[in-house]
This record gives structure tokens, C-alpha cells and sequence, in this order.
């Protein structure tokens, strides 16, 4: 949902643009930029190069943030959904739903991260 997106945007541009300015200021970016390598060149080949490993993981644990922000954000704007449920559930003292929301809540998050470190192993040629 739209909502979701913009709730966690802020955040997520911030440590995108930490990340890339990080990796400009590396040695190795330094003496590329020196050797008057074309900006487009330098950050297709060697920003982007070596950001992508963070941003895969970022993008992980993105989806355990966006699932974390479920209940309130349900709550605010009355919209259905897990966090709906789960607020609902609770206030019932529904335990058995509370529970299962919990587990499928883990599950994806889990998977989402292991999908994260597996596409991340499989695209780093220096981790095998």
C-alpha cells in the first residue's frame, strides 16, 4: 500500500544516500575519479558495484520494517488488513490469532531475509 511506502521513504533515501556517499569517499572511487574516469561510468561500475550488497540486504529487512508498521498505520487510516486484525485480535484477548499473525509475520520475515543473503552470496563473486 501506498501509505507503507511513504511512512518508511524518509529513512530508507537516507541510509540509500548514506550508503553511496560512504562508498565515494573509498580509496579506490578516489584514484578512479582522479584518472578522470566519466561520472557515469564510475557509478555504474564501481558505486553501484560495490553498494549493491548493502542494498540487497536493506531491501531484506525492509520488508520486516514495512510488516512492523502494519498495526498503526492500519489503525490510523481504518484500513483492512494483518494489522487490522492483529489490533483487533487484541483488544478480544484472541490469543490463537495473535499467534498465528505473529508466526506468519516471523515466517516472512525470515524468508525475506534469507532470500536477501542468498541472492546476496550469489551475486558477490568474493564471498565464495
Amino acid at each position: 500500500e501506498f501509505r507503507r511506502v511513504l511512512f518508511r521513504s524518509p529513512m530508507m533515501f537516507r541510509y540509500i544516500a548514506n550508503i553511496l556517499e560512504n562508498i565515494w569517499r573509498q580509496p579506490h572511487i578516489l584514484a578512479a575519479r582522479s584518472r578522470g574516469i566519466s561520472w557515469s561510468r564510475l557509478f555504474m561500475w564501481h558505486v553501484l558495484r560495490n553498494g549493491v550488497p548493502e542494498l540487497i540486504g536493506l531491501a531484506g529487512i525492509s520488508v520486516g520494517m514495512a510488516l512492523g508498521v502494519l498495526i498503526p498505520i492500519e489503525a490510523i487510516c481504518d484500513s483492512p488488513g494483518l494489522g487490522q486484525l492483529a489490533l483487533r485480535a487484541a483488544l478480544a484477548r484472541d490469543l490463537p490469532v495473535l499467534m498465528g499473525l505473529t508466526l506468519v509475520i516471523s515466517l516472512v520475515t525470515l524468508t525475506a531475509n534469507m532470500v536477501a543473503d542468498m541472492i546476496n552470496d550469489s551475486s558477490m563473486p568474493r564471498s565464495q
